[in-house]
């Protein structure tokens, strides 16, 4: 009996939609959002459905690119397109114990957080520099970047994540030490170094830094550091004899 009543009620139903079908043929066709057409009463701010997404106005919209251009103006020593010329433009500002009045060319290698993350750590050791050792520059920034006890860090660590958070410190501390000979060859501008010789040496050590960012193999890195050794020699030996003139 239940299984009758449902298969009638079946049946009125297909009866039915039957019946409304066929009035709906014979009259005038009816649009609605959603049927797949878009009718002269609808448009893309009512029925998307139908006619789409509105077109973006573009004209105000900066380029990515050029955003970055605009941005880079705004810097002291930022608009200038070739590293060279920036390094050349930042040797003649005023030291500052404060925040870089420029981004870093390590840091303009990188976008986003990583970037902003590039550039706090910089302005974190600007202070480092009111010492005259390297010792004390080193622990000056050892301290501020939490390079410290390395050893004991490493084995607090229970996951990768961990050891890997104090290799990036290690690291940093490494490529401190680097920007510690760039402020060092600035230095020999004063005893008479030709100034061109004092950039290239940056322009190196700046590249470097980068190579240093994105190799992965602790090997490779190592090799790194040797090259700028090597350069940090040769330097020195070519302004040793710029400054004996």
């Amino acid at each position: 009996m239940r299984w009758s009543m449902f298969y009638i009620s079946i049946l009125i139903f297909i009866l039915l939609f039957s019946v409304h079908s066929s009035i709906a043929a014979s009259g005038p066709t009816r649009t609605y959002c959603g049927d797949g057409t878009c009718q002269t009463n609808e448009n893309c701010q009512g029925c998307v459905q139908d006619c789409g997404t509105c077109p973006v106005d573009t004209s105000n919209i900066t380029p990515f690119g050029q955003q970055q251009k605009e941005e880079a103006k705004k810097e002291q020593c930022g608009g200038f397109e070739a590293m060279r010329d920036r390094i050349s433009c930042r040797l003649q500002l005023p030291e500052s114990a404060g925040p870089l009045p420029y981004t870093p060319e390590e840091c303009r290698a990188v976008f986003g957080v990583v970037r902003a993350n590039c550039i706090k750590r910089y302005d974190l050791v600007q202070t480092c520099w009111q010492y005259s050792a390297d010792s004390e520059r080193v622990g000056c920034a050892r301290g501020l970047l939490q390079a410290v006890n390395i050893t004991s860090q490493l084995s607090s660590c229970t996951n990768k994540e961990c050891k890997d958070s104090v290799a990036e410190r290690v690291f940093t501390l490494t490529k401190f030490r680097l920007y510690n000979l760039e402020e060092k060859a600035e230095d020999w501008l004063e005893k008479g170094a030709e100034k061109n010789t004092v950039i290239d040496f940056v322009m190196f050590i700046e590249s470097k830094k980068i190579v240093f960012n994105n190799e992965k193999n602790l090997s490779e890195k190592k090799q790194i550091l040797r090259e700028v050794q090597e350069e940090w020699q040769n330097f020195i030996r070519t302004v040793s004899k710029q400054v004996a003139k």
